[in-house]
């Protein structure tokens, strides 16, 4: 099988998780200063280093399961993603609480903030992509 790539999209830092080549298993990889061009050369070197066919995104819905303001930001980041790869499939996905979970999974186990907030991003993004692939076991 092949890899798939999870975004944590924000406006400063982008969280990126990878699964197993099974798709079973997620493993944060990198956090990405949010710089046009340059993040998208950046994930395109990842997608060939790691084989990627499929994209999932964070989707930051409201607990009442409708759209935040930030949905508006990921949609036009999707289209800059399907214009430089047109050829892989991007999946939004719900992300609701998992940068509070990453944040708080990581305080529980000592890790100091500066530190976490320099992987914040990378652990949110594996915690939405562990969600999806248990989601098409």
């Amino acid at each position: 099988m092949s890899r798939i790539l999870c975004i944590d999209y924000g406006e400063k830092r982008i969280g990126v998780a990878v699964s197993d080549p099974d798709r079973v298993f997620s493993f944060p990889l990198i956090v990405l200063e949010n710089t046009m061009p340059g993040i998208l050369n950046k994930l395109e070197e990842i997608i060939k280093e790691k084989g990627i066919t499929d994209i999932v995104i964070g989707y930051p819905l409201r607990t009442d399961g409708t759209r935040s303001k930030s949905c508006e930001k990921i949609d036009e980041f999707n289209l800059k993603l399907q214009e430089k790869f047109p050829d892989l499939k991007i999946i939004n996905w719900d992300e609701r609480f998992t940068s509070k979970i990453a944040n708080d999974a990581m305080m529980a186990t000592g890790i100091n903030s500066k530190k976490r907030r320099n992987t914040v991003d990378a652990v949110a993004a594996s915690l939405i992509l562990q969600n999806y692939l248990e989601s098409i076991q």
